[in-house]
């Protein structure tokens, strides 16, 4: 099993979430919970090709700058929607599709770079994430199962109806299971969509134009070229960038 319903940690608006693989998930690196300001230790070598994107991304989490994350978070989404469903298991696939919805949220609301999200087809992308989930398939052992119904419960309100079919279930199948899961992340779509339109529309202000020209110029072909997996000085020129693109000179 690939999804940890046994290592929950804090997600966006302090929501649980399981963790996944060796690195991902909120300060889940190397296969160990580390602080906000540690660094994890990625010598760990990631259990699949998801699991590597994960890494990636947990690198650019170790930089301070929140554009730098924010940008991190774009190419997450950007490799999970290029991999092959075959690549990772039913739950790899699952846990796929919920990454790229949060990441949206990540960019637009905890980082507060929704001048990203005017770069990128957003509907296309909660589209990809929900058909990533909806590809997925969910076979837990007993012990997962109570993982997962400690998660559902702790989630709260949005899944009331939904935990209750499943406790009440003496055999939940599979596929209910799943069909939770996405409506689980149809939920979080639903509940996040206010805060990140908002936030992109404030960065749509005409005070803000000069953000997204720069950007503009040439962000987009730079996150389309950008491999899955930049390297160290790749990383280290975009964390260098002199007071991102909201103050002084944005160089790209």
């Amino acid at each position: 099993m690939q999804i940890n319903w046994l290592k929950l940690t804090e997600g966006p608006g302090g929501v649980p979430l399981p963790t996944y693989g060796l690195y991902g998930g909120p300060n889940w690196t190397g296969g160990e919970f580390v602080g906000d300001d540690e660094i994890g230790n990625y010598t760990v070598e990631p259990e699949d090709s998801l699991d590597a994107l994960f890494r990636t991304h947990d690198r650019f989490y170790d930089q301070p700058d929140t554009f730098v994350r924010a940008v991190g978070d774009l190419l997450l989404i950007k490799g999970i929607l290029e991999q092959s469903p075959d690549e990772v298991t039913g739950e790899g696939d699952l846990y796929a599709g919920a990454a790229v919805l949060t990441m949206l949220y990540q960019a637009a609301v905890t980082n507060n770079h929704p001048e990203l999200l005017t770069l990128v087809d957003v509907e296309q992308i909660i589209q990809g994430g929900v058909d990533r989930i909806e590809e997925g398939s969910f076979n837990p052992e007993p012990q997962e199962v109570a993982g997962f119904l400690i998660w559902l419960a702790a989630v709260g309100a949005p899944l009331v109806t939904a935990q209750a079919q499943v406790a009440d279930a003496s055999a939940p199948s599979p596929s209910e299971l799943q069909t939770i899961l996405t409506d689980a992340a149809i939920g979080f779509v639903q509940e996040t969509a206010p805060p990140r339109e908002d936030s992109v529309a404030l960065a749509r202000e005409p005070e803000r134009h000069f953000v997204l020209e720069k950007i503009a110029h040439g962000m987009p072909d730079w996150l389309g070229d950008a491999p899955a997996h930049p390297a160290a000085p790749a990383l280290d020129s975009l964390a260098g960038w002199v007071g991102t693109a909201m103050h002084g000179d944005f160089h790209l």
